[in-house]
């Protein structure tokens, strides 16, 4: 059977770049085939993606060479649009690809593109929605969203398209697990039914194991291996908590709406130095919310917010001794290159001599100390995360919150971004992560809390998490520890 999608000797590099992103990739997709993409950050793995998907060999200043097929037309004699109607990506980060404000708009976008008839565009929409489990959320804001909810939506909007391949840039980084296994399992059986051919980039492989995908791993812009999927477990650890020493930022009875939408319901929670708070919880259950309001980045609707002793404080007040790193990483780049973005809260807090070598230090750790005269929006997804938390973290701050750290992160990075929050909370510094893998959040966590629709269904040691998913049913927690 011809292959579906072909790539022959396949390079390319970036605007003003002076390595290859990609160079030399060979890669034949069957009809039908699931191919799983992975490997460590910035080895190449989206800009293959979107080689594939025809969005960079018109790019004005790059350099392309080689050939993609797709269903044996070579890319470059289509444009966007018409290669879009064969193959479909859904991005890393949701917010890059959103074109509209509301939920119905977006996954209507590119049906009114195609000038698809009024009765079958609201069949395709309904349909795409409930296949991400997302109907509830059709008159919504993107704006109001969470993270999860949005990667929800980026898929139904590709989705609603029905595109013959579908590319997947890491689509569980954002979802919780129950929502992973839902979406994968659909995605599996839109496989078999309609033969939907499905690239996913992705590294925590162990989510895809049921399906056996064959595995393209990639290292340095080049394919290194590839090989059928072999089952994959993680060692249990649970770690013995840490005591709690004083109190840092503490809510007491919060609660918080965005419109009509409960956010927080009556919250009463208290964080303490020395300790790694996991926050858990399905998308859209408060867990950015709660986060902000430990930073006092959101005044509650009720109840109070004392963070470092200052009563519902203004954060401007709170620089010196806060950290906060958001859920999507393009929010909080600032400078003009990767050293002026790790050094700029030091420089306007009058720290920098003091924070200049830490950053350093923790610049070189990630991976990012030869990318520091760059420009931050140059950096992958993955990248601009480890920047984030360098940015946020240098002045060895009291609190340190951090939103969804570890997407886009390959293991041993994740391990090492994990590895600097817990050194952190050792020396002192009350750590609040929100996390979605079981695995993780017992190797580094001391307390967990777990919400549910903006309550607080459980606040308890690490080790006390796996009897309460056990408890409640959430055997898709349990399963993304295996």
């Amino acid at each position: 059977m011809p292959a579906l999608i072909e790539a022959k000797h396949l390079c390319y590099r970036y605007p003003s770049a002076s390595d290859w992103a990609l160079e030399g990739v060979g890669l034949a997709i069957s009809p039908g085939e699931m191919v799983a993409v992975t490997g460590p950050s910035a080895c190449g793995k989206s800009t293959l993606a979107m080689a594939i998907a025809g969005c960079l060999h018109e790019k004005p200043g790059g350099v392309w060479r080689g050939s993609v097929r797709a269903d044996g037309i070579d890319i470059t004699s289509r444009s966007l649009y018409e290669n879009a109607e064969l193959v479909g990506l859904v991005q890393q980060n949701p917010e890059d690809q959103f074109c509209t404000l509301t939920v119905e708009d977006e996954v209507a976008f590119g049906l009114e593109n195609r000038r698809c008839p009024r009765d079958e565009m609201v069949r395709r929409i309904d349909w795409a929605l409930d296949v991400v489990g997302a109907q509830h959320l059709l008159t919504r804001q993107l704006a109001t969203l969470s993270g999860g909810e949005k990667q929800r939506i980026a898929i139904a909007s590709i989705l609603a398209a029905r595109p013959r391949v579908l590319i997947l840039d890491e689509p569980t980084s954002n979802l919780d697990p129950r929502a992973t296994q839902a979406i994968l399992v659909i995605l599996e059986r839109l496989r078999n039914d309609d033969g939907l051919t499905l690239i996913v980039i992705e590294h925590k492989l162990h989510a895809l194991a049921r399906f056996a995908p064959r595995i393209v791993r990639m290292a340095q812009g080049r394919i290194s291996d590839q090989h059928a999927q072999t089952d994959m477990k993680t060692d249990k650890y649970i770690r013995a908590p840490a005591p709690p020493g004083d109190v840092v930022s503490r809510l007491e009875n919060v609660s918080h709406w965005f419109g009509t939408r409960r956010a927080l319901e009556d919250l009463s929670v208290s964080i303490h130095r020395g300790q790694v708070v996991a926050v858990m919880g399905d998308n859209g259950s408060g867990k950015s919310t709660l986060l902000r309001c430990l930073m006092g980045l959101i005044r509650p609707i009720e109840g109070r917010v004392i963070v470092l002793d200052r009563d519902q404080p203004v954060v401007s007040a709170l620089a010196e001794r806060a950290g906060i790193v958001f859920q999507n990483p393009d929010h909080q780049l600032l400078g003009d290159s990767v050293w002026d973005d790790a050094m700029m809260l030091a420089r306007n807090t009058g720290q920098a001599e003091f924070v200049a070598p830490k950053a350093e230090r923790q610049l070189r750790k990630s991976g990012l100390w030869h990318r520091r005269a760059d420009s931050p929006w140059t950096l992958s997804y993955g990248q601009k995360r480890r920047l984030n938390l360098a940015a946020a973290t240098s002045h060895d701050p009291d609190l340190v919150l951090a939103d969804e750290i570890l997407i886009g992160q390959d293991p041993a990075n994740a391990q090492g971004l994990m590895e600097h929050l817990r050194a952190l909370a050792d020396r002192g510094s009350a750590v609040v992560v929100s996390l979605h893998n079981l695995a993780t959040a017992e190797q580094y966590a001391d307390r967990v809390l777990f919400l549910e629709r903006g309550q607080l269904t459980l606040d308890a040691s690490i080790d006390g998490l796996r009897p309460f998913l056990l408890s409640t049913g959430r055997e898709a927690y349990l399963e993304s520890a295996q």
